[in-house]
């Protein structure tokens, strides 16, 4: 056991509370700026040699097997105390050991959905060092050292995290023979980290605490489904700082992110007031129907006149062609020829509904993922406000924040009935599987709103692949 002088055998029985734990090798961080909570117990573990059995009782934390450690940590402010508890020192440690400093916006999505898995520098892992920036999904390079982030042995492609779980194993040291850790290199400490990792994170850090008061991320997929590229375009990460945590170019990911400006006319802020009006009424989890604007009813029309007119004629009953064509529609004349007096009943509600008001929307035709995140980029955004504390007051928002939420929310939705009617579809014509844009293929929207005195300014969008389990 490597224990400072002052440790004796009966220590060893003795209760946690009782522990020197002043007196733990390793645990003196001065040197290793923004240490994350992971990184410093992997470091007194492997200067300990502790083995499994051991560690609860030096560092107060225990974990099963199948638990992703770095991001319990991150995540549980309980087992963040007990270990910081064990192990001691400066308070302001501590405070980076919450995901929170980390990110450029504020959100209501599950802190374990914005952070990867185990993910590590294998130069800083050799002297014990880790932090979170490593499990940011914007971040695939170490911005100090250079070197690629990874999350499995590069000789045998095995996982890390298994390493500090298993018993038979030693946190970093892959058993192909690869050691991610050098116990000289931890002692004596690396002066990339001491100085240059200090630097950069103090200035990504300042960054994110004035991005985050003036973005909100709402999200209907996890992070973890973003390339490093796409990520840092759609949290609009500095260039300078970009440059250096990607190994991706300059460029790279901008194609895949839509970015939602505000519109001037008058009549768009019109339009945008009586869509976000409609939006108060969608569901997010029950089926229901909602009404929509006029002005809506055309392109939701237009979403379901495109697919149909790529499928060969007498794909459908005239029954359904006269809901999708209705003879008051500009495109009522391109109807294709359709089967006789039959319809099919589960594309009755498919198309929106006439109604005195605008016309009706079957909800349960468009995912509920993408239904959280319209409610969430409209009324739930527009409630956190500082001039709505009373409610969100809509024609009282300015034009630019009033146009770019309906901008998004118009996207989102219309995208998601889009993808509703391919699967919906597809379930009765099987050709629709032969069109490479057209084929049921569900995504899922993360968007980022920004602001800038209390005013939405753009949006930034992009979708990702639904889960296997979900598609």
């Amino acid at each position: 056991m490597t224990i400072t002088q002052g440790y004796t055998p009966h220590q060893a029985h003795q209760s946690e509370s009782s522990l020197p734990v002043a007196m733990l090798v390793g645990s003196n961080l001065c040197r290793y700026p923004y240490m994350s909570a992971y990184g410093a117990m992997m470091r007194v573990c492997r200067l300990h040699v502790l083995p499994r059995e051991m560690r609860f009782r030096y560092l107060g934390v225990r974990f099963n097997r199948h638990d992703d450690i770095p991001k319990m940590l991150a995540t549980s402010g309980a087992r963040k105390d007990q270990l910081f508890r064990h192990i001691g020192g400066d308070e302001s440690i501590r405070t980076y050991w919450d995901i929170e400093p980390w990110l450029p916006f504020s959100t209501s999505v599950s802190e374990a959905d914005l952070i990867t898995p185990l993910r590590i520098c294998p130069c800083c892992s050799r002297s014990g060092y880790h932090t979170i920036l490593f499990h940011l999904p914007w971040v695939d390079r170490c911005p100090w050292h250079g070197a690629r982030i990874v999350d499995q042995c590069p000789s045998c492609s095995r996982p890390l995290l298994p390493q500090f779980i298993d018993a038979d194993l030693v946190p970093h040291d892959c058993p192909c023979g690869v050691n991610f850790f050098d116990v000289k290199s931890a002692i004596h400490g690396d002066p990339s980290i001491d100085h240059h990792a200090r630097a950069w994170q103090a200035s990504y850090l300042a960054w994110a605490n004035e991005a985050r008061t003036q973005r909100y991320l709402v999200a209907g997929a996890s992070l973890q489904d973003l390339d490093a590229a796409e990520a840092g375009v759609l949290a609009d990460l500095p260039l300078n700082l970009r440059t250096t945590c990607s190994m991706h170019a300059a460029g790279a990911g901008k194609g895949r992110v839509q970015v939602l400006r505000p519109a001037t006319s008058a009549a768009a802020g019109q339009t945008a007031t009586d869509f976000l009006l409609a939006m108060k009424a969608l569901p997010v989890t029950e089926r229901a129907a909602i009404n929509v604007p006029p002005s809506l009813l055309r392109s939701f029309r237009a979403v379901a006149q495109n697919i149909v007119e790529k499928l060969p004629a007498r794909t459908f009953f005239e029954g359904d062609l006269l809901r999708i064509y209705p003879p008051d529609d500009p495109g009522h004349r391109r109807r294709p020829p359709g089967l006789p007096h039959r319809q099919h009943a589960e594309l009755t509600f498919l198309p929106l509904l006439q109604s005195p008001t605008g016309g009706v929307l079957d909800c349960t035709s468009i995912d509920k993922h993408i239904r959280s995140v319209v409610r969430g980029a409209t009324w739930d955004l527009m409630e956190k406000l500082p001039h709505a504390q009373d409610g969100p007051i809509i024609r009282d928002l300015d034009l630019g924040t009033r146009t770019v939420l309906a901008a998004l929310g118009k996207r989102l939705l219309l995208h998601g009935y889009a993808q509703g009617i391919r699967i919906i579809l597809g379930r009765h014509v099987a050709t629709l599987y032969d069109l490479p844009r057209d084929r049921p293929r569900p995504r899922r929207p993360i968007a980022i709103v920004f602001t800038s005195r209390d005013q939405v300014t753009k949006a930034n969008l992009i979708w990702v692949k639904a889960p296997a389990a979900d598609a």
